[in-house]
């Protein structure tokens, strides 16, 4: 699922449900770049998966662990086209692997 992030996957939950990035730059149209940090979480024991994605502004000189970056900074609100377009890409990832099975297929809570 990493590939379909924009950027490189900074943290791993132990149960490979949270994906948080690592911080990265991102182009806003009119206003310059700011860093941000991506957490996206699959939910839902079954296909079709739910997903939910969060973007956050994190302060750029912040050398924190990605999941703390995120946790300190604030919500971005000025493109929400980012995320559909990560929904989308990790949706189709996700659809892709359906003949596959992968480890949140296997995964058994008891």
């Amino acid at each position: 699922m990493g590939e379909s992030l924009p950027a490189e996957v900074g943290f791993v939950s132990p149960n490979a449900r949270e994906y948080y990035t690592k911080q990265y730059k991102a182009k806003v149209e009119g206003d310059r770049p700011v860093v941000l940090v991506i957490k996206t979480v699959v939910l839902g024991n079954r296909r079709p998966y739910n997903l939910s994605v969060e973007v956050n502004v994190v302060s750029s000189n912040m050398t924190m662990e990605p999941q703390e970056a995120f946790q300190n900074g604030t919500p971005y609100v000025g493109e929400e086209s980012l995320s559909k377009r990560i929904v989308t890409k990790v949706q189709s990832e996700l659809a892709k692997r359906r003949k596959n099975k992968n480890l949140f297929d296997d995964f058994r809570a008891f």
